[in-house]
């Protein structure tokens, strides 16, 4: 398992190029947007069964999503998804938010091993918490 602490790591192991696309890597290596975010809208944590766990933040203005950060422990699956949530969930709506799914976040990556797509549904679960909060 990798800590994200905003710390990008400098390489991949090799085996990684033979399970994830390119872009995948590069969002497991570099996070975007890891960090806690300062007064936000909503804050969701989720924890799967291999003990992965996100936590998501979430500011909202106008019913849109105007910025999105993360802290994760987990495999690479876990971490690449919630790096690129962060960047796709700047301007939709909640409702829009709300219906991203893992085979979204996968497609954006450029796919994910099948294997571990199960790992990565800790993300969505962890924004849906986050925009339940930033809600109620």
């Amino acid at each position: 398992m990798t800590l994200v602490s905003g710390r990008p790591r400098s390489y991949a192991p090799p085996a990684m190029n033979k399970y994830y696309s390119r872009a995948a890597i590069d969002h497991f290596l570099h996070p975007r947007n890891a960090r806690v975010m300062d007064a936000p809208s909503g804050v969701g944590v989720a924890v799967n069964k291999a003990d992965d766990t996100v936590t998501f933040y979430v500011r909202l203005e106008g019913g849109a999503v105007t910025e999105a950060s993360f802290q994760a422990q987990g495999c690479a699956a876990t971490i690449a998804t919630a790096s690129i949530a962060t960047e796709t969930l700047r301007g939709l709506s909640v409702a829009e938010a709300r219906a991203l799914t893992v085979e979204h976040l996968a497609d954006a990556l450029g796919g994910l091993p099948a294997f571990k797509v199960e790992r990565a549904l800790v993300t969505v679960s962890a924004l849906g918490a986050a925009l339940d909060d930033a809600t109620k």
